[in-house]
């Protein structure tokens, strides 16, 4: 039950972020969105940790504000995986 409140957590979230951050569109149902969350669910599992580890000496110069271009890059990064969203710049 905590794995599908999870992936609607980030379906929801990624449809919120499509609507409210400008240069972030999302075009299709609401089961690519729920697709979407299942795949973010996992980039965020697998590939967060690993990002943080490795830009940490970046985080600590930048005095936690490289977490803002970690999470851009992220996003960035989903949209390849994801057809129908789409991350301008």
């Amino acid at each position: 039950m905590k794995i599908l409140i999870s992936i609607v957590a980030n379906a929801v979230a990624l449809f919120a972020t499509a609507y409210v951050v400008p240069g972030i569109t999302f075009a299709g149902s609401w089961v690519q969105l729920l697709v979407a969350g299942a795949i973010f669910g996992l980039l965020n599992l697998i590939v967060r940790p690993i990002a943080l580890f490795l830009s940490l000496p970046a985080l600590v110069l930048t005095l936690g504000l490289f977490y803002f271009v970690l999470n851009g890059l992220l996003l960035w990064a989903f949209s390849k995986f994801m057809p129908g969203y789409n991350v301008d710049g």
